[in-house]
């Protein structure tokens, strides 16, 4: 009631919400255009079963705070700098090995400025608060940023130490040729900010700018016959070019300033990175690569629009490109004019359709979709070193005679008893067989999980009593006591409650035995119940994943239904093509009009419709 009565209270203006548990921490930041409706939809539990996020995430709310913006813009901009203030637990992050992404900072506020690679980047601005230091970056590539520092620690001279060694005469690095002894007065303040003029045209990827500048330097020395300072612009300019030269051309468009934004999540839902390619004057200067946490129950077009607005939030305005380049076509408008008025000159954000662009952004995606691979194999490689070690504590655990070499686990998905559906996964030695996974259209929609749960179990098994050979150690039940129960009648009843079988609860993560009533709690750290918890969270996916694909599959039907100019063959080719709702938002317009039989209006209508559900 008291979270209703605060629901209550909220406008129905543009704004943004805060959620806060009991510690009075923000838990999940959003922004809406209409505040009271879509702060309400978080408790209505339809929306539970598609999103097992706010199952766990709401009954934590204890407090909702709202702030009314001007426009929907204006909420974005306040979204996105609240989010990366407060990085709350269940809202899709940005993530730099649990730490800030690095930047490269010229400290202005220093008489002879210095260049440092800072990342508790909102600290140093607080210290050097109302100074002139300029910041590049963020640095999601880390390699890519070292080497920016070491080109240009080794083009130009710039001062390295904060303090002094000595007070008469200057150090080392001057003798090496690699600071020009500022220290000792033995450089002009003018000539100093030349050469940090030009190291902000490098740090920005202005590259042909500063080798024409580089080249009058080393020409204007000649004709004064300064032979030592021509030959150090040469050596600068050689560098440079050394340096550019392993930059890959993307276009012959010396003007071209443009970045490439792919969002790329794993076909099981469970990890999400994204791809940025820079490209400045034409060449590609930089890939950076951003992994997201907390993605799991996130719709896709969400995390995209989440990673973009956490990532341009931290470029500086001059860092801003004129173009981007990204693969999904969400809130693009919003976005444009969010960041046209941060960089002051229009911005352009489009998903392309063909050409050139397109086979540009293909390459980012796929370049997403190997990290995530590597990233996938590191984890596993990481869990297999614990699997031998949980498999010989869970068979101690839960008073297993043999060794577990086979674990089943069953979880049933629906939507107040509609599209009723159920998944078994098969673990062998602790590794997911994907071949003996299998899902299970239930025979008619029921709100009665217990009833579903004896219908899967009997027809997983009742082949397969006679083959112990494909028969598990130990069945898994994604439930608590009454689950179990009913799952034990049907193994009786096939002559195979001899083997060990056991109800997991979410809420405690809880192990129920069928004849004990006090259930087994695991150690919260240890790998035994991590296991348990990735076979059960596998079952919970190859579950929901079937649930919405039928429900997809029936709203997208009935939704084209209701469209006029849109008859049986064309809502055939667009179930066949698109599958979901989803998957047509993402579809650009003149994709859609591209198809058989469609054109521009009836690609709007289609849109329309489609983006109002």
């Amino acid at each position: 009631m008291f979270i209703e009565d605060q629901i209550n209270k909220i406008a129905t203006e543009p704004g943004v919400y805060l959620f806060f548990d009991q510690k009075e921490k923000p838990i999940y930041i959003g922004k809406a255009i209409n505040l009271k409706t879509r702060v309400r939809s978080y408790w209505n539990e339809n929306n539970w079963d598609e999103r097992p996020k706010l199952r766990i995430m709401v009954p934590q709310i204890k407090r909702i705070e709202t702030i009314i913006t001007k426009s929907e813009k204006e909420a974005l901009i306040l979204e996105s700098n609240l989010v990366f203030k407060h990085q709350p637990k269940y809202n899709v992050l940005l993530k730099a090995n649990n730490k800030q992404f690095p930047w490269i900072v010229i400290t202005y506020d220093e008489d002879f400025p210095r260049l440092l690679p800072v990342r508790a980047i909102e600290q140093f601005k607080k210290k050097s608060r109302g100074s002139k230091n300029k910041f590049f970056g963020p640095y999601t590539n880390i390699s890519a940023m070292y080497e920016n520092l070491n080109l240009v620690n080794e083009l130009f001279p710039l001062r390295k130490k904060r303090i002094p060694p000595f007070k008469d005469r200057p150090c080392l690095n001057y003798d090496l040729g690699k600071c020009l002894g500022p220290c000792q007065g033995l450089v002009s303040r003018e000539e100093y900010q030349k050469m940090l003029d030009q190291i902000e045209m490098l740090l920005k990827g202005n590259y042909g700018d500063l080798k024409s500048i580089l080249k009058e330097e080393m020409l204007r020395y000649s004709k004064n016959q300064e032979y030592e300072k021509a030959g150090k612009a040469r050596d600068r300019i050689r560098a440079l070019e050394s340096f550019n030269e392993t930059q890959n051309v993307i276009s012959e468009d010396t003007k071209l300033n443009q970045d490439i934004f792919a969002v790329v999540k794993d076909e099981n839902n469970e990890t999400a990175c994204v791809q940025i390619f820079k490209t400045r004057e034409g060449r590609l200067v930089n890939r950076d690569t951003v992994e997201l946490a907390s993605t799991q129950d996130e719709e896709k077009n969400e995390i995209f629009r989440s990673a973009f607005e956490q990532y341009y939030s931290q470029v500086p305005e001059e860092e801003i490109p004129k173009e981007i380049i990204v693969n999904y076509d969400i809130e693009l408008d919003v976005l444009s004019d969010w960041l046209s008025e941060r960089k002051q000159s229009k911005v352009k954000i489009y998903k392309p359709a063909r050409g050139e662009k397109l086979a540009q952004l293909k390459l980012a995606e796929r370049n997403a979709k190997i990290i995530i691979e590597k990233l996938k194999l590191e984890q596993l490689e990481e869990a297999n070193k614990n699997i031998n070690h949980a498999l010989k504590n869970l068979q101690t655990n839960l008073d297993i005679r043999t060794e577990i070499s086979r674990i089943e686990c069953f979880d049933i998905s629906h939507l107040q008893g509609s599209s009723t559906v159920a998944s078994m996964v098969c673990f062998i030695d602790g590794m997911p067989s994907k071949d003996n996974y299998r899902r299970f259209k239930i025979s008619k929609d029921q709100n009665n999980d217990f009833a579903s749960m004896q219908e899967v179990v009997r027809r997983a098994y009742e082949k397969r009593v006679l083959e112990p050979d494909v028969l598990p150690n130990l069945i898994i039940i994604d439930g608590g006591k009454g689950q179990l129960s009913s799952a034990m009648e049907v193994l009786k009843d096939l002559g195979l409650d001899y083997i060990r079988t056991v109800g997991l609860a979410k809420k405690e993560e809880e192990i129920y035995f069928p004849d004990d009533k006090k259930p087994l709690v695991l150690d919260r750290k240890s790998p035994e119940l991590f296991l348990i918890q990735r076979i059960r969270n596998e079952a919970h996916r190859f579950a929901i994943t079937y649930h919405r694909k039928l429900r997809s599959k029936k709203s997208l039907k009935s939704k084209l239904q209701d469209i006029p100019g849109i008859g049986p063959k064309k809502q055939k080719l667009l179930i066949t093509k698109y599958k979901s709702l989803n998957k047509i938002k993402e579809a650009s317009l003149e994709e859609l009009a591209s198809l058989p039989g469609f054109n521009k209006d009836l690609a709007q209508q289609l849109k329309k419709t489609i983006e109002s559900n």
